[in-house]
């Protein structure tokens, strides 16, 4: 304890800082005392029971420790501080109950408060009844209570008696308006609903539960250890005390650096840092595409191209039939297409996924018309049918000058491979799971 707190009726020593807590209400039988030790610079509000959003507020931390309440005899709740190490309240409230433990009045005091220069004196609060809601329809809105202000005092479920209780002051302007709603909660337990640590979804959210979104499921990417393929899974949804939140994976693996290079594999710029990701051999498709002609006007030539053959790394059971899937927009369950259309801001490009040998050998051709040369663009992604689940693999795409006016064999031969190193990624092995 920085301080000593007791309950006292009798007149306080000059080593100690009394506080009466007043009231004229007859139904009040005992108080709570509040006493603020700091503000949450990083916390943005708190959700009180049956809220349908987070009330955007300033959040205060009660001193962590036991609840600290006392008797009213005739009409006075008294108590003693004694300065420690640190003397400092930053602000303090009062919380009036019933025989019932229904909160019926409340007092909160924007004042800071040194206890060593209030040594020998009575610092007296008084409480005001009012309507209080209890863990019941608050709605989103300081410390100084206006009359249209709804105030919410909650404890947790079956809390102890030592466990101290959570205020919401929610003004009844919005937010626009400049008002902005106030708490004082414990450290221990900011929402006040008994859930703490690892099972509790949100800290500043009463019984939190976000349940899974199976009509609109929101797309993740998990890997559950270093070793395992990054696979595309669904956002589970959490509820305090029961499941925590969670990416379940689905039947679609992709190159290991998407787990790193993106938050959300619908980003449409995904594949992008995927297919062009520097920092290590990624698993992925590889053409390069020389052009014939002049500049403004350079074309393609759709002959003489080397396929594709994965034979070596594909090991899932079935043959792949690799379809080419238009990158943007890049939405699950995925549909197949056989050729994709895309201008790459240069010009038109076409590819068509031709000569599928099974397992999975296939010839990616190109048809483009283009002014200029574009480098390292993912117009597409290569979908791989395994036995039991499916690759990504982004398509990078690199045109070069081939310097000929015509198509002229090899020399101007598309070429399409997939790095050999990137075998070792543990997308391969994942259809076979």
């Amino acid at each position: 304890m920085r301080w000593l707190l007791v309950a006292c009726l009798a007149a306080c020593s000059h080593n100690s800082m009394a506080i009466e807590v007043t009231t004229s209400d007859k139904t009040i039988a005992r108080v709570e005392l509040v006493l603020v030790e700091s503000h949450c610079d990083t916390c943005t509000g708190d959700a009180p029971p049956s809220s349908l959003m987070k009330a955007t507020g300033d959040v205060f931390y009660q001193f962590a420790g036991d609840r600290f309440t006392a008797k009213v005899s005739d009409g006075v709740a008294g108590f003693t501080l004694e300065p420690g190490a640190s003397d400092e309240i930053l602000k303090l409230g009062a919380i009036g109950f019933d025989s019932q433990g229904v909160p019926k009045a409340i007092a909160l005091v924007d004042q800071d408060i040194h206890i060593k220069q209030h040594l020998g004196e009575v610092f007296e609060v008084d409480l005001v009844t009012r309507d209080i809601q209890q863990a019941v329809g608050a709605l989103p809105g300081a410390f100084t209570i206006n009359s249209t202000d709804a105030v919410v005092v909650w404890r947790a479920p079956n809390a102890a008696d030592t466990v101290a209780s959570c205020i919401a002051v929610l003004p009844a302007t919005t937010t626009a308006n400049g008002a902005k709603a106030t708490f004082v909660v414990p450290p221990d337990d900011t929402d006040c609903d008994g859930v703490t640590g690892a099972a509790e979804c949100d800290p500043f959210w009463y019984l939190y539960s976000k349940p899974t979104d199976i009509t609109h499921p929101q797309y993740c990417l998990e890997q559950e250890m270093a070793d395992s393929a990054c696979m595309v899974g669904t956002e589970i949804g959490c509820v305090d005390g029961q499941s925590q939140a969670g990416c379940h994976p689905i039947n679609y693996c992709v190159p290991e650096r998407a787990c790193a290079d993106c938050a959300d594999p619908t980003d449409p710029q995904c594949a992008d840092h995927v297919g062009n990701d520097s920092g290590s051999v990624v698993s992925r498709i590889h053409c390069t595409i020389p052009l014939v002609g002049a500049p403004g006007n350079y074309t393609s030539c759709p002959t003489g191209i080397a396929p594709v053959n994965l034979d070596q790394a594909y090991t899932g059971g079935a043959a792949c039939l690799p379809p080419l899937l238009i990158k943007t927009p890049l939405t699950f369950p995925i549909a197949a297409q056989q050729s994709v259309a895309v201008d790459t801001g240069q010009g038109p490009l076409t590819l068509v996924i031709a000569n599928a040998i099974a397992p999975c050998e296939f010839q990616i051709v190109p048809m483009a018309t283009v002014a200029s040369i574009p480098s390292h663009s993912v117009p597409a992604l290569v979908h791989l049918h395994g036995a039991t689940r499916n690759l990504l693999l982004p398509l990078v795409v690199d045109f070069t000058n081939s310097n000929q006016t015509v198509c002229a064999g090899a020399q101007t031969a598309a070429v399409c491979t997939i790095d050999a190193a990137a075998f070792t990624d543990p997308l391969w092995t994942c259809a076979k799971n």
